[in-house]
């Protein structure tokens, strides 16, 4: 097991470091596969190290560069190249090897197995190979996706910082989890496993969600929601079989918990109300000019956006350039290390709400929906209103796996201006408000209700 381990990170680091790997002259699936003999052959360490170098030299001499890398200055989070200077693991000629491969490796536009998309520069993987036809893919296939899997998460994750998890040891436990899981189904549910523990909402093995417990094609005929740390009936998602449970409904929506109706209305004389849910970008100026006389905007973002908004809507709200978020991402040359791009702002624009804007979110405010919270809270004397959101956010990339398997990883680090996180912490409310079984059930919206309050300076009622 120690064995496989360092050669899955050997493996993984000459895939992203190699030029001969790099630049597209080594099917370098297959090398991990031509490697494994020797290696699980290997009665100790040095036998093991002693092969990889061997494998490693049949690539021949690294060329000389020019001009040579180097590692970027001031990032966010560096790349963690530390561990191939350990001579008393590795062995003598191994960390000689990957120290020469790190230090002679050029500058990269690209790279075979990783892009980055451009403008927003999160990894693009689709060069990897599904092997679509592996239904149930064999022992040196499924310890081809943990590497694969386990080494896009070291090199290519922005958040790998906070993922509170020893990887290395991820790496070990998780060999011979893959090697018993020996049908289709136990491969991909070990691989949702695997990805759990990368601890991001947005990642998962999103392919095969059908193996996730509990299996099969039944489903409860209810929908729940934590509320006041009880679970609730809020819905119920088949028309006959729900109510036939004897579970009574309380008054509320399933997946989304903004108000029905109308995606623009004026709740009374003072108070507008836009829900971004059925949001159209098109329309954002006409949102504003009709909120005119208002003295309060609700923004509800407890939900999903329909339209991208930030920049159509969020003009509308300031009256200067205000900055309100910033970006890392990877970059070929140096995997691992992830740069801070300068701040995001807005730019205003005609015409501009000048009452208050009030905020709404709470569990499924996530990713798109956690951003433009971010944009739209430098409006000046805007609030926050809700409950911490799901806290993933940046552009998503794919993973393609063996077997047909697809999973997902967040692929770019958002922070707030001065560098605070969002990632796994989420937007956190300026005024804090949950919705209680009782408001439910009297069809409040309490979370709407204490905003407008707060706004107003006086108590609100949803008319």
């Amino acid at each position: 097991m120690q064995n496989l381990a360092l050669l899955a990170k050997v493996w993984g680091f000459a895939k992203y470091h190699h030029p001969k790997v790099t630049a597209w002259g080594v099917n370098w699936d297959y090398e991990m596969f031509r490697a494994l003999p020797s290696v699980l052959a290997a009665p100790d360490r040095g036998t093991a190290a002693a092969a990889m170098v061997t494998w490693l030299d049949r690539l021949g001499t690294v060329p000389a560069c020019g001009p040579c890398a180097s590692p970027p200055t001031g990032a966010q989070l560096p790349a963690d190249n530390v561990w191939i200077g350990d001579v008393a693991t590795l062995g003598a000629a191994l960390s000689d090897r990957l120290q020469i491969i790190l230090r002679d490796r050029p500058i990269y536009p690209a790279q075979r197995y990783v892009s980055f998309v451009p403008n927003v520069g999160n990894p693009d993987f689709s060069a990897e190979q599904r092997y679509t036809a592996l239904a149930s893919p064999d022992a040196g296939y499924r310890l081809l996706a943990l590497c694969r899997l386990w080494n896009i998460i070291k090199c290519l994750f922005p958040y790998r910082d906070v993922m509170n998890e020893d990887w290395d040891g991820v790496l070990r436990e998780f060999i011979p989890v893959m090697m018993r899981s020996m049908d289709g189904d136990a491969y991909r549910l070990a691989l949702i496993r695997l990805i759990a523990r990368v601890h991001d909402t947005h990642a998962n093995i999103w392919s095969d969600l059908r193996v996730q417990p509990p299996s099969g094609t039944s489903e409860a005929p209810v929908i729940l929601r934590f509320v006041e740390n009880r679970l609730v009936v809020t819905d119920y998602s088949h028309v006959t079989l729900g109510p036939a449970t004897g579970l009574k409904l309380d008054r509320s929506r399933a997946l989304v918990h903004d108000l029905p109706g109308q995606t623009f209305r004026m709740l009374t004389d003072s108070v507008a109300y836009l829900k971004l849910s059925s949001v159209v970008a098109a329309n954002a100026a006409s949102y504003v000019e009709q909120a005119q006389g208002a003295k309060v905007l609700v923004i509800d973002i407890r939900n999903y956006p329909s339209q991208f908004v930030v920049f159509a809507l969020g003009g509308h709200l300031v009256g200067s350039a205000v900055p309100f978020a910033r970006f890392t991402s990877g970059d070929a040359t140096n995997p691992g290390a992830f740069r801070m791009s300068s701040a995001v702002a807005h730019t205003p624009r005609t015409p501009r709400f000048t009452g208050s804007v009030v905020i709404l979110v709470d569990e499924v405010t996530q990713s798109s929906a956690e951003y433009t919270t971010m944009a739209f809270r430098v409006a000046p004397g805007a609030v926050v209103v809700g409950s911490t959101t799901a806290g993933a956010d940046g552009n998503v990339s794919r993973i393609p796996l063996p077997g047909n398997v697809e999973g997902m990883i967040s692929g770019i680090g958002v922070f707030y201006p001065d560098g605070g996180a969002t990632q796994r912490i989420g937007i956190v409310p300026d005024l804090v408000v949950r919705p209680t079984v009782a408001g439910i059930r009297a069809g409040r919206d309490e979370v709407l209700e204490a905003g407008v309050s707060r706004a107003l300076g006086r108590e609100f009622r949803l008319p």
